[in-house]
């Protein structure tokens, strides 16, 4: 196991905030982390935390999307992240937030999505 997976597996295994641990990797633009991240989760966990307000506003998928990152927002697709979901304080949904920041590769895989 390489050291930044078994990094995470030791963050969920000690009981981290997922969502939260999750946030702070899209936040600082980890892409392959937060991927990871989300691949040793179980299904539980994966349903538990995919939709989960990460703070007031942000889900990981309208974070990802607003911040242009493809390949954690394809993973978290993947994983059944909500593509409806509207930020409360906005009622932006990622799809709209991709297109306000100006991501149309973000904005199509969206929409092929549903």
């Amino acid at each position: 196991m390489n050291d930044k997976k078994g990094s995470a597996k030791l963050l969920v295994e000690k009981g981290s905030d997922i969502a939260h641990t999750l946030r702070n990797l899209i936040s600082n633009r980890e892409e392959d982390a937060a991927c990871m991240l989300l691949d040793i989760l179980t299904s539980k966990q994966v349903a538990e935390n995919i939709n989960k307000p990460i703070d007031s506003d942000n889900t990981a998928l309208t974070l990802a999307c607003s911040n242009n990152l493809p390949k954690i927002t394809k993973k978290l697709l993947e994983k059944g992240a909500n593509v409806n979901m509207a930020e409360p304080s906005t009622d932006s949904n990622p799809l709209i937030l991709a297109l306000i920041s100006g991501h149309e590769k973000i904005a199509i895989m969206l929409i092929n999505h549903g």
